[in-house]
């Protein structure tokens, strides 16, 4: 053994020295036993972690996902390293002796070959850290998943190819599918709707069934509109969808199964002449609707044909294309079922893997059917099913279906209403507890569903039966034992006696007696779609005769509980919306086991309730309290199940009592803590709902529970205010648990449970104060200790101003293993969030005052270094909020965090946050779609220099391939100190990038990558990119050459503050086949201060789709296109160069000589508004050509509305030729600026500042003009010339502003005001030489040819303040008809004496009564010459008058009164202070009569006198 040990050392001495002093081959002689370990140890490492991989890939596979082509070839070149590796072990193992007896030569070339395999080994891991294992597979629609059992046939092929037709002809904008029941026509409509999604903006479809409910059709179409209907009748709810579809331009509305003639406006749908884009598809059992509904096209579906329905039958049974004679059989039931699809598909399943005799008899019984004496394609399908109804293999299924059958035509069919009324029917007799029998329920419907005979709906909690099946079942039930009646709307009762079950709907005529001795279900609604339709009255004799009834069902009826008294073998009673009278009554049902109560107005139980011995479901589920006796409970022993929702009226019930019946499992209860005894404890329930101090809307949970169910299997808690000594029964198995406003714990586990809440998988938790940690750990170990938490899914955490941390000591088994949404707010106490978590999707922290850190990834979460691996891989959101503290997102070694599923990061208000992600990390956001930062003062980095787990800053040089290749938002704001979107050359890959909004980030030096020459090979590409908005004090260029060239979706630019930018685009090649960017159309270019030039020529076809361009306060732009330096003479004369340009806005750019280069002159063909304000060195709009003046230049713009030209003192002349409608001229300092141009042959007017505002040249009408703005024309004596002013019309003004215009003498002439009709505000100010608002000389020299007065019918609005020489508004004549005028403000006009001047002093003796009866604003002030308001003998009435200022008008003569209605009225002084001395016999007189001001409201008395009538 010493001769083994000596060899050895001396072997291990020899290899390390000849490793460090000789050729390292000899290490292959000499450490021989350390190749061969470490061999192993790779080797080991390359099994566990191709098992790894090999789960993820199995994982990746159930989640529907496709596996990455790097990943499938990395397992398998694993799988055939570790083969070769096995081989080389197993020669290692034969010959093992050989490492202390070595043969030289074998052990060189064996170690040789182990370090070669070792390598491949180890380079096989390091390429095993895949991003990503799958991606999610392209999906069908969901709206339009084809079905299963649809198979292309020549029919359906033919029948999708004309609809196909029909809806991509204009012409047709109704179509219609008709064929028989179960021949797939909603099949190929959803079809249809898949394929057409690309040809219409929307596709709905809706079922509209035999009995259409229209309420249940305007919901679904507003759901696929995402409309909320707010109104609530079908009229209204009708006008809401009609306005909503209006505005789809091209829509289809896809109505399913209809049975006649449909309204459509009725329901709210617009089309053909209303819509001309809504298209309406429609499918149909009957082609009469078709023809009814005036279908341009029909379109049958038949049957299959008898080789495709073959193929059908085939595969749904299982059979194999081979000759056979159980095949030949086969092929004959396939014939029986008559080519429908639906009996081929129901058949087929039910007789898959049945033997050849089995199959024989099923022929046989199909073609000895006699159901049907004809060969009514009918019956054959029926009797098709009925072979599938005797083929389900238990009682319980069949009753099931045929229960199912008695509810509404496609109707969702809640599974707890089948529970309730199978127990009464005896479904279940065998199964003791309703919990059992539940189970039983979802497992017939489960059998049911795979056999085809039901369907399954959107919630779980639903059920559906097909049309056609459930027309089976009534054919079925028609005759025989078991009868059914399935009617909607009943114009005679039967007279029959032999039902069985019965079930009616809109029924609202009831007979004193029916005889149905058989009966014994009997199902009942009322609801007639009328909201103020009073309830039904049921005689009280009318259930007499139905002795043997078991379950009864009234909804919407108004009912004497007596009449129920002849029901004694009643098991089942469900009342909903019900008007129910003496209730005592109840007592009579003595085997009466359910009793379901819900939204009736019953507000008290009987006393007698309490002889229901049998009673084992109770449900009272009603919005408005109701009364319990407090004895009822202990004569209730059999009872299992109580629902109380969501009220019960105070000093009602025992809880000792109720919690003492031997039997109850399920309790719903919304309870009052002061109800609750102190030494309570509720028992251990299999199900329940416990509400304490809060109301049930509180509890979200509870209302979504039930929105479709009265019953359920949930397991909740909500407590508030109270101890949780009495609940600790329940904490075992709760689902979902809000604790709010607890005090008195430290911790939940182990203070209120020791069991760890293992079953809990939502808390909320809010205001304990006294709670620091959800588990203590650090406490005695106890069972808590095994497992806590381990099943939560969603934890929130509201104002815990004591919450530390999340769990204090060592985690336990599975701690917040399965957590995938958490929120916390207000915890001010709390440093550190969380732990990594691996299944953490959502994750929501905001105000929490001292939190530091989000993530702690310190390693205590999991034991071995394989988990960690995956903290946080699941984080989908990530929302930060208002945390002052917070300084790290995360702390611990970044190698251990992959954030490759995190879609959302949104951070706001975080003052001490630098940076958010280190490279590390930032490399694994493959999926990030947006990034939100706001608000976060010391951000520096978005992403920093790798770090080592020791947080020491390393090159990283692998930055240069970041690729975030998901990313399409990213908006940042109120960032001070952020300097780069991402570190220099890292922002390689952003192929998905669409909107970048950067603002009010004043230190940001680059957005996109400028790429320095030794990354040069690194270009950066953002085809996606459509909007840009950017705001930054230290930018000095935008986008890069490379970048530039990319951008060919860009469409909306919009930079603001950036005085240091001196170019937008970069150089670059201009493509003579596309544009680049060629989708850009909206420009907007604020506060750049060093920007000379906006394009140079070789860029404008960036501006072959530009609509919009907005330029203001940049002190040095020069020009707007430059052509400085180019020649070629194709560029420069570009036809589409703003061709699509419709807003053109520049203001302040102190520099700017001229807008655009003269060969865009006749190329703004849809320019609607042009600006031009504070332009000091203008000189003209279009810069002239070298061989023609600049006054030649005509400037096409036919689509022009608005011109504004405000402060361009230098613009010279140019011609427009447009019709406006929006004119705005202001501060024109020279006197030849403004032609307008009405058509080719060069009619225009001259518009500048001249003596006349307008200069008519030609014919031009100025009847397009709606608004009119005269601003600071400091020559112009008049607005139009006075040989033209006669024939000026403005019958088209609305608005009118005048201001500052020194010289101008009047507004109107009379002409000019008679075609006024249109006029709402007028507003005059600070024109000095005007003296008539209506030219006076011209009013009398027309007054013969104009015997009516001047009117404003629509004038609302007269302000005229502060002219000088101004003596009258306007005359009386006109104030006539001022009939819809609101405010007349008069202010500051020195020389004013009048406001109306009367037509004729001398006929001023007979007062004259004017009625403003729409004014409510009157104001004169500042009017020292001011005589009157109200001439001599006119009275005005003021009826509306709500404020009245009367200020400094010492002269005023007019008097304002109010009368008992508060009506003002306005008189001349004289005429009332002569009724007053009539009255008073007063002699003297007072100075001034209105000496004071007058300031009234409405809502004032006593400021006013009173009105004496005279």
């Amino acid at each position: 053994m010493a001769a083994e040990f000596a060899a050895a050392a001396a072997a291990n001495t020899m290899g390390n020295l000849a490793t460090e002093y000789a050729s390292p081959y000899l290490s292959y002689f000499f450490r021989f036993g350390k190749i061969v370990d470490d061999f192993k140890n790779r080797r080991t490492e390359l099994e566990l972690k191709k098992d790894r991989v090999k789960n993820d890939v199995d994982e990746a596979l159930t989640q529907t996902k496709v596996i990455e082509k790097d990943v499938v070839d990395w397992l398998t070149r694993a799988e055939k390293e570790l083969g070769e590796a096995q081989s080389l072990q197993d020669e290692m193992e034969r010959k093992k002796c050989f490492n202390w007896c070595p043969s030289w030569g074998w052990q060189y070339c064996l170690s040789k070959r182990v370090v070669k395999k070792t390598l491949y080994i180890s380079q096989l891991l390091e390429t095993c850290n895949f991003q990503r294992i799958g991606h999610r597979a392209t999906l069908p629609g969901l709206e339009f998943i084809s079905s299963k059992d649809f198979m292309s046939s020549e029919s359906s092929i033919s029948a999708f190819k004309e609809v196909m037709d029909a809806l991509n002809n204009c012409d047709v904008n109704m179509i219609g599918l008709y064929g028989m029941g179960g021949v797939g026509k909603t099949t190929l409509a959803k079809e249809v709707g898949k394929q057409v999604k690309q040809l219409f903006d929307k596709v709905v479809i809706v079922t509209v069934s035999q009995a259409p409910n229209v309420n249940s059709i305007q919901d679904k179409i507003a759901d696929f509109l995402d409309l909320v209907l707010e109104k609530k009748t079908i009229e209204g709810k009708a006008e809401q969808l009609w306005l909503r579809i209006k505005d789809v331009k091209n829509i289809l509305i896809i109505l399913d199964d209809v049975w006649e003639e449909l309204d459509l406006k009725a329901i709210g749908i617009p089309f053909g002449d209303d819509h001309n884009g809504c298209k309406i598809f429609l499918t149909t059992r009957l082609q009469q609707v078709c023809t009814r509904m005036n279908c341009q096209k029909d379109v049958q579906l038949n049957i299959l044909s008898e080789h495709e329905a073959w193929a059908l039958f085939k595969d749904n049974a299982g059979l194999k294309d081979v000759p056979s004679p159980l095949n030949d059989v086969a092929k004959k039931v396939s014939g029986e079922c008559k080519g429908l699809p639906l009996a081929i598909v129901t058949v087929g399943r039910a007789l898959k893997d049945e033997t050849l005799d089995g199959w024989k008899v099923v022929y046989q019984r199909l073609k000895d059917s006699r159901h049907m004496e004809n060969q009514d394609v009918c019956g054959g399908i029926y009797n098709s099913l009925k072979i599938s109804y005797d083929y389900l293999k238990t009682d319980s299924s069949r009753s099931c279906l045929l229960l199912c059958s008695l509810f509404p035509e496609d109707h969702e069919i809640r599974i707890e209403e089948l529970i309730v009324y199978g127990i009464g029917q005896g479904i279940f007799d065998g199964v003791n507890l309703i919990e059992d029998a539940r189970r039983e329920m979802h497992v017939t419907i489960t059998n049911l569903q795979k056999s085809g005979l039901l369907l399954k709906a959107n919630d779980e909690r639903l059920v559906k039966m097909h049309d056609v099946v459930r027309d089976f079942v009534h054919w079925m039930t028609s005759e025989g034992e078991n009868t059914f009646m399935v009617k909607n709307g009943l114009k005679e009762w039967p007279k029959s006696r032999c039902y069985t079950a019965i079930s009616l709907s809109k029924i609202n005529v009831f007979p004193d007696k029916l005889e149905f001795p058989n009966l014994k279900t009997f199902l009942l609604d009322c609801d007639c779609d009328n909201d103020n339709e009073s309830l039904t009255r049921v005689p009280s004799m009318f259930f007499k005769g139905m002795k043997v009834l078991n379950v009864l069902v009234l909804k919407r009826v108004f009912l004497s509980l007596e009449g129920l008294q002849f029901l004694t073998n009643l098991r089942t009673l469900h009342l909903e919306g019900c008007h129910l009278e003496n209730a005592s009554a109840l007592g009579n049902l003595k085997e009466l086991e359910i009793l379901v109560i819900r939204y009736s107005d019953i507000n008290k139980l009987p006393y007698e309730l309490w002889e229901l011995t049998t009673l084992r479901l109770l449900v009272i589920w009603n919005y408005s309290p109701v009364l319990i006796p407090r004895n009822l409970q202990p004569r209730l022993e059999r009872l299992e199940e109580l629902h109380l929702y969501p009220y019960i009226q105070r000093r009602v019930i025992s809880l000792l009592k109720l919690c003492s019946s031997p039997h109850l499992t399920s309790l719903t209860l919304t309870v009052s803590s002061r109800r609750i005894p102190k030494s309570f404890a509720f028992p251990r329930l299999q199900s329940f709902i416990i509400i304490v101090n809060l109301v049930a809307e509180d509890v979200y949970n509870v209302y979504e529970t039930n929105s479709v169910g009265y019953l359920t299997s949930r397991r909740i808690l909500a407590i508030s205010g109270f101890s949780l000594n009495a609940f600790k029964k329940l904490f075992w198995n709760v689902e979902e648990l809000t604790l709010d406003n607890v005090m008195d714990y430290k911790d939940i586990v182990p203070s209120a449970d020791q069991g760890g809440l293992n079953e809990l998988t939502s808390f909320n938790i809010r205001d304990c104060k006294d709670l620091e940690y959800l588990i203590d750990t650090t406490q005695e170990q106890g069972p808590h200790s095994a497992a806590a938490f381990c099943n939560l899914v969603i934890l929130t955490l509201t104002n815990m101003i004591c919450l530390k941390e999340l769990c204090h000591g060592r985690f336990p088994n599975g701690f917040l293993q399965k957590l995938e949404i958490l929120t916390i707010s207000e915890c001010n106490n709390l440093i550190v969030a969380i732990p990594g978590l691996p299944n953490i999707k959502e994750l929501s922290v905001e105000d929490c005052a001292r939190l530091e850190v989000v993530f702690q990834i310190n390693g205590r979460l999991h034991a071995n270094e394989e988990n960690q691996t995956s903290m946080l891989s699941s984080l989908t959101n990530l929302e930060l909020d208002s945390l002052p503290e917070l300084k790290h997102i995360w702390t611990g070694p970044p190698h251990l965090v992959k954030l490759q599923s995190l879609e959302v990061i949104r951070i706001a208000s975080c003052d001490k946050l630098a940076s958010l992600f280190p490279a590390t990390i930032a490399q694994s956001l493959v999926h990030l779609e947006e990034l939100h930062i706001h608000d976060c003062s010391e951000l520096e980095h978005i992403i920093t220099e790798a770090e080592t787990d020791n947080n020491e800053i390393v090159s990283d040089t692998h930055l240069h391939s970041l690729c975030w290749p998901k990313l399409k938002t990213v908006h940042i704001s109120c960032c001070p100190k952020l300097e780069y979107m991402f570190p220099n050359t890292s922002a390689q890959g952003l192929p998905c990038l669409e909107l970048v909004e950067i603002i009010h980030s004043p230190q940001l030096k680059q957005v996109f990558n400028m790429a320095s020459s030794e990354v040069s090979t690194y270009h950066l590409s953002l085809r996606k990119l459509r909007l840009v908005e950017i705001s930054s004090k230290t930018l000095a260029s935008l986008f890069p050459k490379s970048v530039a060239e990319s951008l060919v979706q860009l469409e909306i630019l919009q930079i603001d503050r950036c005085p240091l930018l001196e170019q937008i685009f970069s150089e670059m090649k201009v493509s003579t086949h596309h544009a680049n960017p060629p989708g850009l159309k909206d420009l907007e270019v604020r506060n750049c201060h060093r920007l000379p030039i906006l394009f140079s020529v070789p860029l404008t076809p960036c501006l072959v789709q530009l609509e919009r361009l907005e330029l203001e306060n940049c002190t040095i732009l020069e020009q707007i296109i430059s052509n400085k330096g180019v020649g070629d003479d194709k560029v420069l004369k570009n036809p589409l160069c703003l061709s699509k340009l419709t807003t053109l806005k520049i203001i302040a750019c102190p520099r700017l000589e001229y807008i655009f280069p003269g060969f865009v002159a006749e190329r703004l063909p849809q320019l609607k508004v042009l600006h031009l304000e504070d332009l000091a060195q203008i000189e003209q709009v279009i810069s002239p050509a070298d061989d023609r003046d600049g006054d030649d230049i005509l400037l096409k713009l036919p689509a022009l509305q608005t011109l504004s030209v405000k402060n361009c003192p230098q613009l010279t002349s140019f011609i427009i030729q447009a019709q406006i409608k929006e004119l705005y001229l202001s501060k024109l300092g020279n006197s030849n600026q403004l032609c307008i141009s009405a058509n080719c042959n060069q009619d225009y007017i001259a518009v500048g500042n001249y003596e006349e505002v307008f200069q008519v040249h030609g014919g031009y009408s100025f009847s397009s003009i709606k608004e009119l703005h005269l601003e600071h024309l400091s020559k112009v004596h008049n607005i139009w010339r006075s040989d033209v002013a006669q024939v000026v019309t403005l019958e088209n003004l609305t608005i009118l502003e005048v201001n500052d215009c020194k010289r101008l003498r009047h507004i109107f002439s009379p002409t000019t005001a008679r075609s006024l009709s249109q006029l709402v505000d007028l507003n005059i100010t600070k024109c000095d030489e005007l003296d008539q608002i209506i030219a006076e000389d011209e009013v009398c020299s027309s007054s013969n040819r104009y015997p009516n007065p001047i009117s404003f019918p629509n004038l609302t609005t007269i302000s005229v303040r502060f002219c000088k020489k101004l003596k009258s508004l306007s005359p009386l004549g006109s104030a006539c008809c001022l009939s819809k005028l609101q405010s007349l403000r008069v202010q500051g006009n020195s020389k004013l004496e009048q406001v109306f001047e009367p037509e004729d002093e001398e006929e001023a003796i007979a007062e004259k009564e004017i009625k403003f009866d729409r004014l409510r604003l009157l104001s004169l002030e500042e009017l020292p010459s001011l005589i009157d308001f109200c001439p001599m003998g006119y009275h005005f009435v003021l009826s509306d008058l709500n404020c009245l200022i009367v200020e400094e008008c010492p002269k005023l003569t007019t008097g304002f009164f109010i009368d008992s209605e508060k009506y003002v009225h306005a008189k001349a002084k004289a005429l009332q202070l002569l009724q007053e001395d009539l009255i008073g016999g007063s002699t003297s007189t007072p100075n001034v009569f209105h000496a004071e001001n007058i300031y009234w409201f409405s809502s004032m008395s006593g400021v006013l006198p009173p009105y004496m009538e005279e």
